[in-house]
């Protein structure tokens, strides 16, 4: 008789069995629909993965239902080849016919104030709308005994608008020139029949998707709180979607999802983090640590329009970048962090410097020169403010650029920032005229440009959350003289 009764090769259950005992089905559309919770064979649904994207805390993967779904989009409808409700549920939801898409989270690895368990709560909370992406299904998985992890099932969608503001067929200078990259199969080119009669009106278009799905979000009393355009995917209809609400803001009680978690998720209604928000789209609140908090809805608006100034900033092919230009791509490059070589050499570490973050591993790690960037188009967009010389240097490119108030009457938040206004080391300025930094827009051309401009990109970007208006004003002064989306 074995010492242990799991030693035991009789009492031994297939790797298959134990890990469905270990997986469940906790939330989303499916969650609620026990057809499609027991027709879908969840475990055979996350074994054939394809690698999509990374972001900080989550690994997304795209998975293929149908044998005749292609990617990326190529224009036609594939015929789904199985009948499963869940590939119904993502394209009735605009998603791309025969995939989905899985986020994969490690519950357990998530810095704060990314939360996983708050992003599934409030999905399957919030009633359906047209700009925010549902949330198919959500599993839990504890078979690995290291930690456990949290897939979260979606549509996939054609284009995020990251891929799209690289696509050089949005600018007619640019589109005539354009040659090969016609032809290129990429995320951003497959939609290119979105705007290829009328550039104005598909940022128009996007502008009033974006700011509905926002304004939707406010009014069910939810702060997005990471607005930036890899957070936004297009359909192959031009719908525009919302996704990642990891670390959204809310006062609304929540139910932790989890099994066997009972504590309501209302910690950030009692403290609010700065650490929110992806470099350039940073409101300049998030900058100071405001005592007393911020106006977290706010701070969507203005990387809204953050966002939306990209159709208008000048879009530059990245030099061809050969190793002769930098001679120390010759040879192998060695990626490991400086302690991991001293650590397999057994030699001293080299000098740390002043940094108290020399042993943190960096979160947003460089191109490589020698890869030209990471466009898959060829093109980068100049960013409206620049956020590579951290918060200090990011500050100081929207004070180059909007001026900085002398007077705590004309920016009164600042009187609780840390430093108060007086004390912040930049000089007074009145600034420059924003329009200078958006050189793709013509104002004597006016048009449904011209409304994006004047009517949303314009009055956001005010450094006095008092002066900002509400996404909800944005969206009715947007669809007042434009066209309806």
């Amino acid at each position: 008789m074995p010492l242990l009764d799991s030693f035991d090769p009789s009492q031994t259950i297939s790797s298959s069995r134990t890990r469905s005992q270990k997986r469940s089905l906790i939330a989303g559309s499916s969650f609620h629909d026990s057809y499609a919770a027991t027709e879908v064979n969840w475990d055979g649904l996350t074994q054939h993965l394809v690698s999509h994207s990374h972001g900080l805390v989550s690994s997304v993967y795209r998975c293929k239902l149908s044998p005749y779904a292609s990617w990326p989009y190529q224009g036609t409808s594939s015929t789904l080849a199985l009948g499963l409700t869940l590939a119904e549920d993502a394209e009735s939801a605009e998603g791309l016919p025969g995939w989905v898409c899985i986020k994969r989270v490690a519950v357990d690895e998530q810095p704060r104030p990314h939360s996983v368990a708050r992003e599934i709560a409030l999905l399957d909370r919030l009633p359906p709308h047209r700009n925010i992406t549902p949330l198919l299904a959500a599993l839990y998985d504890t078979s690995d005994p290291f930690g456990a992890v949290m897939d979260l099932v979606m549509p996939l969608y054609a284009a995020t608008l990251e891929e799209v503001l690289q696509e050089p067929s949005l600018i007619p200078s640019l589109a005539a020139a354009e040659g090969s990259l016609a032809e290129t199969p990429r995320p951003g080119n497959s939609i290119q029949h979105l705007w290829s009669s009328s550039p104005p009106s598909f940022i128009h278009s996007v502008a009033t998707q974006l700011l509905d799905g926002i304004a939707f979000l406010h009014e069910h009393k939810i702060a997005h709180r990471d607005i930036k355009p890899s957070n936004i995917l297009l359909s192959h209809n031009g719908t525009l979607k919302l996704i990642d609400l990891g670390t959204a803001y809310t006062t609304t009680p929540l139910r932790n999802p989890l099994p066997d978690e009972d504590m309501p998720l209302d910690d950030e209604a009692k403290q609010m983090v700065c650490q929110v928000g992806t470099g350039e789209f940073r409101a300049p609140e998030l900058l100071f640590s405001p005592l007393g908090g911020y106006d977290a809805f706010a701070v969507d608006v203005w990387a809204a329009a953050v966002t939306l100034a990209h159709f208008f900033t000048p879009l530059t092919a990245i030099p061809t970048i050969t190793t002769s230009d930098f001679p120390s791509l010759d040879v192998e490059h060695d990626e490991r962090k400086d302690w991991q070589r001293a650590f397999d050499s057994n030699t001293p570490l080299p000098d740390e410097g002043d940094s108290p973050l020399y042993f943190e591993e960096d979160p947003y790690p460089q191109d490589d020169p020698s890869q030209g960037g990471r466009s898959e188009s060829g093109y980068i967009r100049t960013p409206l403010f620049e956020a590579d010389r951290g918060d200090i240097g990011l500050a100081a490119s929207i004070f180059a650029l909007l001026g900085l108030p002398m007077s705590i009457q004309d920016w009164p938040e600042a009187e609780h920032f840390q430093p108060r206004l007086e004390r912040m080391p930049f000089a007074a300025t009145e600034g420059k005229d924003l329009l200078t930094a958006l050189p793709l827009f013509q104002p004597e051309e006016g048009g449904e440009s011209g409304e994006v401009v004047q009517k949303v990109i314009v009055p956001a970007l005010q450094l006095s959350t008092s002066k900002r208006p509400k996404a909800q004003e944005l969206l009715n002064a947007l669809r007042a003289t434009g066209p309806a989306s």
